[in-house]
């Protein structure tokens, strides 16, 4: 608290009126919530399934289950309205486009990948077998766009090729789950999804959205 106080120019004693003027019985109440809401909590999936295993098998948990699926998926309706749109202009108007995800993100970079290459053969799956990371990279341009996505912990191979469209040039677009994620921070544009425990159906949700908006700009048949 005292760090943040001084970095505010304000005594200690602010910020604990601060935090109990909006609610809080104190500022380490406020830093929590703060740290959840922009998704700095460190709360694997480990953790996650131990607090579902906790729960028992009460008849609630499948209630809880489809409730979690369909608050993620308004959520990220309502948050990337914008977003969305400004990833398609950006990947229309790029002359190739990479594709990435590895480890939990490869699945959504696959399907972003296939539903983009039906109608568009200007774009690449940076898949990562045989460390082949480097064949994409060295080809990037400042007419290229790259699309990333993952989310804590960030793997090393996301970065590195963050790195290299930065250096390159190229537009950006990270799909992530934090605005504050190193790829937010450098990204042309930045499509978030929720981070609530059960996450993929707000990522599901985001690329089923972007394949049928990439098709519908294409002109061709709308995506089932």
């Amino acid at each position: 608290m005292r760090a943040f106080a001084v970095e505010a120019g304000v005594k200690p004693a602010t910020l604990l009126r601060l935090a109990q003027r909006l609610g809080y019985q104190g500022w380490g109440e406020l830093k929590d919530a703060f740290i959840d809401d922009i998704g700095l909590r460190n709360d694997t999936y480990v953790s996650k399934a131990e607090k579902l295993i906790a729960k028992g098998t009460q008849p609630q948990l499948y209630d809880e289950v489809f409730s979690a699926h369909q608050a993620n998926l308004a959520f990220t309706q309502n948050e990337n309205q914008q977003e969305m749109e400004q990833a398609v202009t950006l990947l229309d108007a790029a002359d190739n486009v990479y594709i990435c995800g590895f480890r939990a993100s490869f699945p959504i970079a696959w399907s972003l990948f296939y539903v983009y290459r039906l109608f568009n053969r200007q774009v690449s799956l940076i898949d990562g077998l045989a460390s082949n990371i480097e064949v994409f990279t060295r080809e990037l341009t400042a007419q290229d766009c790259v699309l990333l996505t993952s989310f804590a912990p960030y793997s090393r191979e996301s970065l590195d090729v963050l790195h290299a469209a930065q250096q390159a040039g190229a537009k950006i677009i990270a799909i992530t789950d934090s605005p504050v994620s190193p790829l937010a921070q450098a990204a042309d544009c930045t499509p978030c999804y929720s981070l609530s425990t059960v996450r993929r159906s707000s990522l599901s949700g985001l690329w089923h959205g972007a394949g049928r908006m990439l098709t519908g700009n294409a002109g061709g048949a709308p995506w089932p």
